[in-house]
Parts: structure tokens; sequence; C-alpha cells
């Protein structure tokens, strides 16, 4: 077992509570973001996997801080809340992965938890990883963790959450939010993939897959573990393949033989 696993570990979450109108939003309706990211904080909190958790919103929300700092200190937790106003007209032009950059941007540049750490696990807000200790128990600080998506952009990068070393973050993928643009199929997840190949960035899979659980922004409709999908991706996840081309092309057929066994009962 790696020495590492022992190291402070910290949390990054990313949140638009009051998000603009943009494309591929369903999920827009404040009090239910607001609600499904604050039960997604709790969650982490009480997992008792990490040391210090940064929460960041780019709506300007403020959050009861007060109540979540001292929740939060309950359970040997640092807690620290950024709120900022991001560039919403570019978000209704490029998209929501516009605005997620725009986050992790701010919280690399204000963020006093995250200085003294280099390496960190992001988490997209509403959204749990049922899993996470076990998966955390299981990290190499030294190595970088990204999945593979099983959506159509072949070989994309899953940018719900991953951990990665800071530094590479800030040389390799910082910046990449600025080429987004779904109108154009340029997804933040395809800017990823393009940018941790032209850095020649190695990468593996999460030592255990990530059971994520919560409510999608894009789809407005919770997220969770299909079991034959799931069970497959943990296949791919124990070989080593999950952040391989193989893993999103056969995920993909399996996905669409899994919508026509539904759709003809």
């Amino acid at each position: 077992m790696d020495e590492t696993i022992f190291l402070i570990m910290i949390l990054l979450i990313t949140s638009c509570v009051a998000p603009p109108m943009q494309p591929n939003l369903i999920l827009s309706d404040p009090q239910i973001r607001c609600k499904e990211t604050i039960k997604g904080l709790i969650f982490f909190i009480k997992s008792g996997t990490f040391d210090k958790i940064v929460l960041c919103d780019n709506s300007g929300f403020t959050f009861n801080n007060d109540e979540l700092t001292a929740l939060a200190t309950n359970y040997n937790v640092s807690l620290e809340i950024l709120t900022f106003v991001g560039d919403s007209s570019k978000v209704k032009e490029r998209g929501k992965g516009y605005g997620e950059g725009e986050i992790m941007k701010y919280i690399l540049e204000n963020s006093y938890l995250l200085k003294t750490e280099d390496f960190f696990f992001k988490i997209t807000g509403k959204l749990f990883v049922v899993n996470i200790e076990d998966i955390v128990k299981r990290i190499n600080k030294r190595k970088n963790y990204f999945n593979i998506t099983t959506l159509k952009w072949f070989g994309a990068i899953d940018t719900r959450f991953y951990g990665v070393n800071k530094q590479v973050f800030i040389d390799v993928l910082l910046c990449e939010y600025l080429k987004v643009n779904d109108k154009e199929m340029m997804w933040y997840e395809i800017c990823f993939r393009d940018a941790l190949k032209k850095a020649s960035i190695s990468f593996n899979s999460f030592p255990i897959y990530p059971i994520i659980y919560g409510l999608s922004g894009t789809q407005g409709v919770e997220s969770m573990r299909d079991d034959i999908n799931y069970k497959y991706h943990e296949l791919l996840t124990k070989l080593g393949v999950h952040n391989s081309f193989f893993s999103s092309f056969s995920s993909y057929i399996l996905l669409k033989i899994t919508a026509l066994l539904t759709f003809s009962k």
C-alpha cells in the first residue's frame, strides 16, 4: 500500500446554483440546484475521506457559510467556500464547460486551502461518488487519474470527477476551457482529451470504478449506477483499460445494445 494515501486529501467542488440559459442545460432551477449542491457537499464532509474541501460557485450565490463551516468543523474538515460572478455571456455562447473552466481557474488563483497542496480531486456539484472512500484509499498522489467517457466522443475525458497533480493541471488543462464551443462540438471533455494527448501526459483510470450518483445539469435527471453497464466498467477498471479508446468504443456499443433491449421490452 502506497504511503501517499496517508497524506492530506483535498476535494474541489464546482458549483453554479443560478446558471444563465445556455446550450445543453436542462436543470436550471436555482432552488433545486442549491439543495442538491449542499446535499453533495454534506455527503463529502461526512464521508471522512477529505481533510480539506473547497466549494466554488460562479453565479454569485451566497451559501449559509457559518452553518456549513460548523458542520465541517465537527467532522475535522477544513471548508472554504468561494463565490464569484463568471462571464455569463460567454457561458451562454460557448456552453457550461466554459463556466466549469472559469471556476477551476478561480479556485487555483484564490483558494488558500489549495495553495499548499500538490494534488487534488475535483467533483462537479450535485454529484456524489458513493464509493469515494475505497477510491481514495488506493490513490497514489504521484499519478494522475482520469476516466474515459462512455459517450459518443471517443476518448473524451470524464470531467465530472478526476484526480490530478496541481502543476499538471495548471500547465496543461487550466486554460482549455477557452476552447470550449458546444455549438461546434468542442466540449470541455474533448479539450481535456486533446490537451493531455498533446502534452504526452500519462494518466491512470481510477483503481475502482467510481459510482457517481446525483442530478445531471445536462439531462435534468438522476444519474445512477446501471447494473449491466456498471459491472462492465468495473471489469474494464480491474483490467486497467478504462482510460483507453477500447473502453470508450466498447462502452458506447454496450449502451446502444442496452438501449435497444430496453426499447424492445
